[in-house]
């Protein structure tokens, strides 16, 4: 893509394009084929609606004559899509799309200087407190960590490393700032998504407004701080803060009563700061759990952004005959005696929820992999299969395809999207689904729903990224990424067959 600070709206971008090759007017137009350079002008004078700037649009790419670059097609691509959007909104949508392509770019790393002319890096640093491996410093009884901005890349995948070794002995606590810039907003959140799903770990954020000029925000609200309290096996207390110059670059020092600093110096804001995380009210137990989303899924609109198949889409006799086999096998886990007592309560609450999601009058869009959903029937066990159930038999498989395709063929609210095979590997291992009216849920992939392991639930509620969120999820991804609906129904029947014939 063709990269700049400011894109270029299209009539700069074509006026360039026609400077470099030497084009008038009259000539480009001839290329093109029109016959007169009138639609031209009216795109260089800025005169031109949207549709005659998407019909020259096509028809420079469609030019052979122009011999355009892979580069000048880019480019042109960029300048037409802010001229579409505009440039903020252009700008913000962009952000989004990198939140579902995976990044092959690795995070920098942070280098931290000290008082004494010593230097170390961040993520060093945080390992002396909380090694790797089983050898190295002695780790800490607790981890504290206070995180002010701050949203790079770098920190917050050392951080979620931190979060994965630690587990329920660090909790971290981030506020930042939003100054109303989408764009900016969306890429703060994709920069913090590693660290979301950790229950230990607490965002906030305030808005402009509630920013005054201090030590840590300026005036446009860029401060970036962390303060660090540790534990230590024996008992020893020690503090830090570090003040992060840039993404690469920063200084630590070691101080006593550095942390009660500042956390005094935080309490204001954070006692008006809004949590990006809402915090779902009954996430202590199951059946609080589905309690809520029973009432929250009612008769809402759903996006969902999932490989495979959605729980609410699988009949409930079916998953709670999975989850009962396992229960009463004499391996039960953990937390398999309070569900095996709550299972009258917990099969009224789930057959809402499949109501809420194959009865209700407002649609479902479903983005799915076919070779996901292939694997699922090949094995029996979803990308996110409940920890105290055991894999769906070959005639639970068939009974689940069976209901999915007849809600495919017959229900006017639920729609199957396949991502297109070629982009399947580009995007991101997320388990998205968007609740119009609540917020963005995020379930980590791979997650096993285990509350006493620290399983936690994350819901996003920030108004701007939502609203951007349904806005790209239905005019960029459903349209520019996704195959035509009706190529879910032969893959849902093919899946059938080769069910059908393995019984």
């Amino acid at each position: 893509m063709y990269k700049n600070t400011t894109p270029e709206n299209f009539q700069d971008c074509l006026t360039a394009l026609m400077e470099q090759r030497g084009l008038s007017a009259s000539h480009l137009a001839e290329l093109l084929g029109y016959k007169s350079k009138t639609t031209l002008l009216r795109v260089l004078q800025g005169k031109a609606g949207m549709r005659c700037i998407g019909n020259v649009y096509t028809d420079l790419c469609r030019c052979s004559a122009l011999q355009l670059t892979q580069a000048e097609e880019d480019r042109l691509h960029v300048a037409y899509q802010v001229e579409l959007w505009g440039l903020e909104d252009y700008q913000a949508r962009l952000e989004m799309w990198r939140l579902l392509r995976k990044n092959e770019t690795e995070p920098l790393s942070m280098h931290l200087s000290a008082p004494d002319g010593s230097a170390t890096s961040l993520e060093a640093f945080l390992n002396d407190f909380v090694p790797e491996g089983e050898t190295g410093s002695v780790p800490v009884r607790s981890l504290e960590i206070l995180l002010l901005s701050g949203c790079y890349p770098s920190v917050m995948h050392i951080l979620a490393g931190i979060l994965e070794r630690l587990e329920k002995r660090v909790h971290i606590t981030q506020l930042f700032m939003l100054n109303g810039d989408t764009a900016r907003t969306v890429r703060l959140i994709r920069n913090i998504m590693p660290t979301l799903g950790y229950h230990c770990y607490e965002a906030y954020y305030v808005s402009l407004n509630d920013i005054v000029p201090d030590p840590i925000y300026s005036g446009s609200g860029t401060g970036k701080a962390m303060a660090v309290r540790a534990v230590t096996a024996d008992g020893t207390v020690r503090e830090y803060q570090i003040l992060m110059q840039e993404e690469k670059s920063g200084m630590v020092l070691e101080a006593p009563g550095v942390w009660n600093h500042w956390r005094q110096f935080t309490a204001p804001y954070l006692s008006r700061a809004t949590p990006l995380k809402a915090a779902l009210p009954t996430v202590k137990d199951y059946i609080g759990l589905l309690e809520y989303y029973g009432e929250t899924e009612r008769n809402r609109e759903i996006l969902i952004y999932k490989s495979d198949i959605y729980f609410n889409h699988i009949p409930t006799d079916i998953l709670l005959h999975a989850l009962t086999d396992s229960l009463s096998s004499t391996a039960m886990p953990a937390d398999g005696e309070a569900i095996l007592q709550d299972l009258p309560r917990l099969r009224v609450l789930q057959e809402k929820r499949y109501q809420n999601a194959m009865a209700k009058r407002q649609p479902t869009h479903w983005v799915a992999s076919a070779r996901v959903l292939q694997q699922f029937a090949r094995t029996g066990v979803l990308n996110d299969h409940f920890f105290a159930m055991r894999p769906f038999t070959g005639e639970e498989r068939l009974r689940i395809f069976r209901h999915l395709l007849n809600e495919a063929q017959n229900n006017p609210y639920f729609f199957l999207y396949l991502l297109r095979e070629e982009e399947e590997e580009s995007f991101v291992d997320l388990e998205a689904t968007y609740l119009d009216g609540v917020g963005f849920q995020l379930t980590s992939y791979g997650a096993d729903y285990c509350l006493s392991e620290g399983w936690t639930e994350t819901m996003l509620t920030e108004e701007s990224f939502c609203a951007l969120y349904k806005e790209f999820f239905m005019e960029e991804l459903l349209v520019n990424h996704t195959c035509p609906r009706e190529q879910s129904i032969p893959l849902l029947e093919e899946i059938i067959r080769s069910l059908e014939s393995a019984e």
